[in-house]
């Protein structure tokens, strides 16, 4: 395998797991909402935040390692990455909605 494919896989691998983490924050930012900011100010205040990070996260990963071919496809592993931890969200959620109804 040669160095650039090596580093194009690598950038890949990068996007999909800011996908995950941006999941993660974004997770915290609704929790942060429920908990703390319960005013409709201050939930779109926290919301612009968390999308100009999500934004310069995005951007700092294109920019540092992508081609003008290979945009498209950070984006798509970033989403790919969204997707998947939102799944995950989604069994976890349900396993401790049922351990908590039967208990």
């Amino acid at each position: 395998m040669t160095r650039e494919i090596q580093i194009e896989m690598s950038m890949l691998a990068w996007a999909f797991a800011l996908g995950i983490c941006l999941r993660l924050v974004f997770h915290g930012a609704e929790l942060l909402r429920k908990l703390c900011f319960r005013g409709r100010i201050a939930s779109a205040c926290l919301d612009i935040l968390y999308w100009m990070l999500a934004s310069a996260a995005v951007y700092g990963l294109m920019y540092r390692y992508a081609s003008g071919t290979l945009r498209g496809i950070i984006l798509l592993f970033t989403l790919s990455g969204l997707v998947f931890m939102t799944a995950i969200d989604r069994r976890i959620g349900r396993k401790i909605k049922k351990h908590v109804k039967n208990c």
